[in-house]
């Protein structure tokens, strides 16, 4: 009988392991510089970017890719703006699955410039389409600069999300390169290449249209311009397709894209994308941007994607869960200073530079910069954004810039495994108190 016992407690810790697994806890900070509608629904993706708010829900998603039956979970929802609703109206914030809500809800209300939903939790299955819908009450006013940021958890471990949001429509017979998140797209590839800030891999990618394309659609990973082998191509009636087989190898300080060509014939159509990043350390979650217009001499507080805005910290301060910021890269090859000019990138936590000193500074000799030595410690809630300066010239200087957020993984139950202290108790670990203990019964369960 003793025997059997612990052959089901061990059932039990193998159940309990492949049901919930070690997946990679992250964590993902966004920046709207556009606003919802004061007076109607409006809806947009998990993206950084300038007016993609829309009444149309399929005008502005993103799709998850991944790996595993649920591929990732959001949950630790916080937001602040630099202007709130004002004393007469508010805002209610749900994050969407699929077009439908979720138990993920955020509540701005009259007075306040900051939500938050530290409750619950969202799960998504590759393939399942994104976005948050704002309802506006009263007569609020409007928000401008938003940061909003989540927690992932992935159902497998050295895995983060990457998600493209379908702001702009890519036409038929062209070829349209997109950022490696987030949204934008152009015709000219340097202005939408996106720096890698550690190694891994890229995998897993789930490609969603919102219309059939009738001739095919192709989406491929690019690596310093050239094409990689994760492809997805979408023709005839469908409107989905995924390549789950390959995978492309990264470095710190590679440039990543993606290419959609529309072939002679086909519909124009957005394009939404989701994918696996997989770093070769499983604590590390990715900021990958592109350089976004050329900026003039300013201090600027910049976030992620192509948000950048003039007036200090107070405009795009991000609030985000425990985490280190580390291996800061730029990138400034695309429009880099002039003899004698700089652009200086600093880390910033609470509106004051981070100690110790998280920086790179690209100049004209050396138009790349990384700073791979020193890390910046937050805590649950601070706010995180990053500083950019540039010397005074009249050159612009266009930089793209990524960073690792290290966050501390659980070990033995947490987010990541949040029943492992109740399933993993086989093989001799089962507490006492779920035995009885008189001699007749002598290990059986109660």
């Amino acid at each position: 009988m003793r025997r059997l016992l612990l052959l089901i407690a061990g059932l039990w810790l193998a159940l309990g392991s492949r049901a919930f697994g070690a997946g990679q806890v992250g964590v993902l900070p966004l920046i709207h510089t556009g606003a919802p509608s004061t007076t109607v629904t409006n809806f947009v993706g998990l993206t950084n970017a300038n007016g993609l708010w829309s009444a149309t829900e399929g005008n502005s998603e993103a799709v998850f890719g991944g790996s595993g039956a649920s591929a990732f979970a959001l949950s630790n929802w916080r937001m602040l703006v630099v202007t709130g609703p004002g004393a007469t109206g508010s805002y209610a914030f749900t994050i969407r699955k699929n077009e439908a809500d979720t138990a993920l809800v955020l509540n701005l209300a009259s007075g306040t410039t900051t939500g938050s939903d530290l409750a619950h939790s969202v799960t998504f299955n590759p393939g399942d389409r994104i976005s948050i819908k704002a309802i506006p009450t009263g007569t609020p006013a409007s928000l401008g600069n938003m940061a909003i940021s989540f927690t992932t958890t992935a159902a497998i471990a050295n895995s983060y999300p990457i998600l493209y949001t379908n702001g702009a429509v890519v036409p038929a017979a062209t070829q349209t390169y997109l950022p490696l998140m987030y949204g934008g797209s152009a015709t000219t590839e340097a202005t939408v290449q996106s720096t890698c800030p550690t190694a891994g891999t890229i995998s897993s990618l789930y490609v969603d249209l919102d219309v059939a394309p009738t001739n095919a659609i192709t989406v491929v990973l690019r690596k310093a311009a050239t094409d990689q082998a994760l492809i997805v191509t979408i023709s005839g009636a469908a409107k989905t397709g995924s390549d789950v087989t390959h995978t492309v190898t990264v470095a710190a300080g590679d440039l990543l894209d993606w290419s959609v060509l529309s072939a002679t014939g086909a519909t124009s159509v957005r394009v939404r994308l989701g994918a696996s990043f997989n770093p070769t350390v499983g604590s590390e979650s990715v900021l990958c941007t592109t350089p976004g217009a050329p900026q003039a001499q300013n201090t600027n507080a910049v976030l992620v994607g192509n948000s950048l805005v003039s007036g200090g910290d107070g405009t795009l301060q991000c609030p985000i869960p425990a985490c280190s910021a580390k291996k800061l890269f730029t990138d400034a090859t695309n429009s880099p200073p002039v003899a004698g000019q700089n652009c200086t990138f600093t880390v910033r936590k609470a509106g004051a530079d981070t100690s110790p000193l998280v920086q790179a500074i690209a100049t004209n000799g050396a138009p790349i910069a990384s700073d791979t030595t020193h890390t910046a410690t937050y805590a649950d809630g601070d706010t995180f954004d990053i500083k950019s300066l540039t010397s005074a010239t009249s050159s612009n200087v266009g930089v793209r810039w990524g960073l690792v957020l290290d966050v501390t993984q659980p070990t033995g139950g947490g987010a990541a495994n949040p029943d492992s202290n109740l399933l993993m108790r086989g093989l001799g670990l089962l507490p006492p108190s779920l035995f009885r203990t008189d001699r007749k019964h002598e290990g059986i369960l109660q």
